[in-house]
């Protein structure tokens, strides 16, 4: 290796060494334990979509739970992870929707959704936390984002139990549509439900740029190689 391919290889090497190594970050974990969870008789708050009769206007309850990203960070979701329990059966299906806030700083359009079922069922002593599949892996940017659970089923079945903290405070929201309104209400202070949400720290653009300038050095000088 000549002496200018030396100098060109320490000086990308350089730009990667000053780019953050990727790990596995939790932005947000409420989660009592690992693994197999007890649940708390009591503590969990409510996801249904019960239908409209001719004497009920039905009531679509929705909650989320805001998640804050800090000024100069972007995460790209690794996985979310949820401590939940159908009422009725496992075949009950839950939505999970990540959105931005909207003016009011409640839950906004969902920018990503995902439908799991196969929900533990209330009742048995113990049972499995629930791992929702983020193979898109979005990137969140600095700001607050919501977390939102519903059930898409319009049924008297749907029930779901989001089990909570009431040893954790923080901000959620909630809809009961149209039971209660068409839109989102916040609260401040509220107990907090259990969710992990795990993202590996994405390279600020700065470094991207520094790491793609040294890979295109390196390239120009093999290319000046090969015309000698």
């Amino acid at each position: 290796m000549k002496g200018c391919d030396r100098v060109v290889l320490a000086v990308v090497s350089g730009f990667l060494w000053a780019a953050p190594q990727a790990r596995a970050n939790l932005l947000f974990d409420t989660v009592i334990g690992d693994g197999m969870v007890f649940p708390t008789p009591g503590a969990s708050y409510f996801v249904h979509n019960a239908p409209a009769t001719s004497s009920f206007a039905g009531d679509d309850l929705r909650e989320a739970v805001a998640i804050d990203v800090a000024p100069g960070l972007a995460f790209a979701i690794d996985s979310i992870v949820l401590n939940v329990e159908a009422r009725f059966s496992a075949s009950q299906r839950l939505a999970v929707a990540l959105s931005r806030s909207d003016a009011a700083g409640l839950p906004g359009a969902p920018i990503y959704s995902y439908v799991v079922t196969n929900l533990p069922v209330h009742g048995i002593s113990i049972y499995p936390l629930t791992v929702i599949p983020t193979p898109e892996r979005p990137v969140l940017f600095p700001g607050r984002y919501w977390l939102a659970l519903s059930t898409p089923d319009a049924s008297n079945q749907s029930e779901v139990f989001w089990k909570n903290r009431s040893d954790v405070l923080g901000a959620i929201a909630t809809m009961s549509a149209p039971l209660n309104g068409t839109g989102w209400n916040g609260a401040t202070d509220s107990p907090l439900p259990q969710v992990r949400v795990s993202g590996t720290l994405v390279p600020e653009p700065g470094t991207r740029t520094l790491v793609g300038a040294g890979a295109a050095l390196l390239a120009a000088t093999a290319r000046r190689r090969r015309g000698r």
